[in-house]
């Protein structure tokens, strides 16, 4: 949900609002919308937990964000790999790197 959430926010700061709202619906018709369950709810709890206890703790949206994509053994697509990367084990790509780093 946070994806879908940020997409919009991006279209609705471009200059081209309405153009780039139309190519996101287009988009989000080929994707899989996945929700938190007991799992990802569970591993929110772990990762919050270690977080806190090396001193990296990070947005609860983005815990949240990574505690479903590990639930659901998903790599996560971002381009906030500064926060996500304190995440031991999450799988993780930055399309709009240059080199295409992952930690997968």
């Amino acid at each position: 949900m946070k994806y879908l959430l940020d997409t919009d926010i991006g279209a609705y700061n471009s200059k081209k609002v309405e153009e780039n709202l139309k190519r996101i619906e287009l988009f989000k018709k080929n994707l899989t919308v996945l929700s938190d369950s007991e799992e990802s709810a569970k591993q929110f709890g772990k990762i919050k937990a270690n977080l806190k206890s090396k001193g990296k703790i990070i947005e609860d949206f983005d815990i949240l964000t990574a505690g479903i994509a590990i639930a659901n053994h998903c790599v996560l697509i971002t381009n906030n790999t500064e926060h996500f990367e304190r995440i031991d084990s999450l799988q993780m790509q930055n399309w709009l790197d240059k080199d295409n780093s992952d930690k997968t």
